[in-house]
């Protein structure tokens, strides 16, 4: 009755449930649940972040250190 109980895809397991957050506020935007990611999916965009540059991300992957 609270919308407590909801559900993502998950691109290796299909559908996966998920839990919402249980309470509720005035102008609160409660955010759909989404699905955990996937192990190495962020990150090019994280060692970016970092400083790393796309030769340097291509030579980690390269040597299997990601």
């Amino acid at each position: 009755a609270r919308g407590v109980f909801d559900s993502f895809e998950h691109p290796q397991t299909g559908t996966f449930p998920a839990i919402r957050l249980p309470f509720r506020f005035t102008g609160f935007d409660d955010p759909t649940p989404s699905r955990p990611p996937l192990l190495g999916e962020h990150n090019d965009r994280v060692l970016g972040e970092l400083g790393f540059s796309l030769q340097q991300i291509d030579g980690l992957r390269a040597r299997g250190a990601i």
